[in-house]
């Protein structure tokens, strides 16, 4: 009787009453040893049964409707900021874009610019050069010493000779 019961239950064919008769079942301890494998099944229906809501589902509905709010505001906020700052862009009048500063003072006559320009460069070009002197010296000590090294890499080979020819 309650294998029948059981099939017809798993298949969905199963109306309250008989649902409420294999809850019965499950509930008392006198299970078949057989069907001993489906009581925690029965078992966690009644457990769900006995369980309290938290919060409501109405509670969780506004909370979600409430984080969808914040994020449109948000991106309504940015776009209104996005479009007040490409109007700015645009109307704002334009000023020439080729101009200097020198001494804290606009310059905005380009060849003047690029004299005083030209004029400190070579100003630092002249100053490179005499800090390059010494180097140019020591490069010239340098150049008159490299006979000198050709005589010594001579003296090593003959010394190496005079070795060889001693243990023989």
């Amino acid at each position: 009787m309650m294998n029948k019961l059981l099939e017809k239950y798993f298949r969905g064919e199963t109306s309250l009453t008989e649902e409420k008769e294999l809850k019965h079942y499950f509930s008392t301890g006198n299970v078949s040893p057989e069907h001993e494998m489906y009581r925690p099944l029965f078992e966690a229906f009644e457990h769900e049964l006995k369980e309290t809501v938290i919060r409501p589902v109405p509670e969780a509905l506004t909370e979600q409707k409430k984080v969808k709010r914040i994020w449109f505001q948000s991106f309504a906020i940015t776009g209104i900021a996005a479009t007040l700052l490409l109007l700015l862009w645009i109307k704002l009048p334009r000023t020439s874009d080729n101009f200097a500063l020198i001494g804290g003072n606009r310059i905005d006559n380009t060849e003047y610019v690029q004299r005083y320009t030209t004029k400190k460069l070579n100003k630092v070009n002249i100053i490179l050069a005499r800090s390059m002197k010494p180097m140019q010296s020591f490069n010239k000590v340098r150049k008159q010493m490299e006979p000198l090294q050709s005589l010594s890499d001579v003296r090593d080979k003959m010394e190496d000779l005079q070795d060889k020819l001693q243990f023989k």
